[in-house]
């Protein structure tokens, strides 16, 4: 008998052992997962800023061209230059499908 309570001792120890390893891994489980949810969440209020300074810059843009496109400041010429010259292809290539379907009507 002796040596059947010894066992149960011992698999008592040994229970007790793993429930606060258990307890230990549950509450590193949790610190992680809240850990990760924050870094979620943050990165996802980056994505946010970068989207809205993305629409600043794209605003900001379209006012310099809208105000000094005619004579932007030499480091921004040839960029302004590629603006004009792609307006002008749109308003070319509209014009082309306005004189289309103006004759698709008279037809």
């Amino acid at each position: 008998m002796a040596n059947i309570d010894e066992l149960k001792v011992k698999v008592q120890e040994k229970a007790e052992i793993a429930a606060a390893r258990s307890v230990i891994i549950a509450e590193t489980a949790g610190k992680k997962a809240k850990s990760m949810a924050k870094i979620a969440k943050l990165k996802s209020e980056i994505l946010t800023a970068k989207e809205e300074r993305r629409k600043a810059e794209i605003a900001l843009g379209r006012k310099y061209y809208e105000l000094f496109g005619e004579a932007p400041a030499e480091e921004l010429a040839e960029i302004c230059a590629t603006i004009g010259n792609a307006n002008d292809q749109i308003d070319a290539k509209k014009a082309l499908i306005d004189e289309l379907k103006s004759r698709d009507k008279a037809e």
